[in-house]
């Protein structure tokens, strides 16, 4: 039970196979372990100690990330992550790369594919998660189809909060993503 020993000294809630292989625990001694209930297995090539397993909504969001890499949290999980929203996170949305979907299915977790290059997605660091920026998940909620009454009432959470929203980066994420025409109504209400 060497190997058992080695996985209890990870700190995180949750670990990868290539977390497991650098402690020199095999894919098929994670496969034994499950079986005999000493881990967890979250999803394909992620793992947990049975103690470890919460259910903390960051936590969640953190073991979702872990099988898709690429994966940026946006949408309705990001404005929760902001903590403008009353709703508890239903599913976790991940923004991914269009050719990149997981062939994975992840239970509660719903893909938004984009074509836009990962590295054009306005992000920012939030609760140790990588988050599409404010201005970014506004234009995709709208692309969405969210009502417009929705997208004022998280403004003006934001505005409560003290959060700035770049109008100047809204309409360039806009434009960059099609999105010009489906933006104006937002745009008339934040400048009025």
């Amino acid at each position: 039970m060497t190997h058992y020993k080695a996985l209890q000294k990870i700190q995180k809630s949750a670990f990868t196979l290539k977390d497991a292989n650098k402690l020199g625990v095999s894919s098929r001694m994670l496969t034994y372990l499950v079986k005999k209930e000493k881990l967890v297995r979250i999803s394909q090539g992620v793992y947990s100690l049975p103690e470890n397993l919460s259910i903390d909504t960051v936590d969640l969001i953190y073991e979702a990330l872990l099988s898709v890499p690429k994966g940026i949290i946006g949408y309705q999980t990001a404005i929760h992550l902001y903590d403008l929203s009353d709703d508890p996170a239903g599913l976790i949305h991940i923004v991914v790369p269009y050719d990149k979907t997981p062939k994975v299915k992840l239970e509660d977790v719903k893909f938004h594919r984009t074509r836009t290059p990962m590295r054009s997605i306005q992000t920012q660091t939030l609760k140790g998660l990588k988050v599409t920026s404010l201005e970014q998940t506004l234009v995709d909620l709208l692309k969405s189809k969210a009502p417009l009454g929705v997208l004022l009432e998280i403004i003006a959470r934001a505005r409560k909060k003290g959060m700035l929203i770049q109008i100047d980066k809204l309409q360039t994420i806009a434009d960059r993503q099609r999105a010009k025409a489906k933006i104006r109504p937002l745009l008339d209400a934040l400048i009025t």
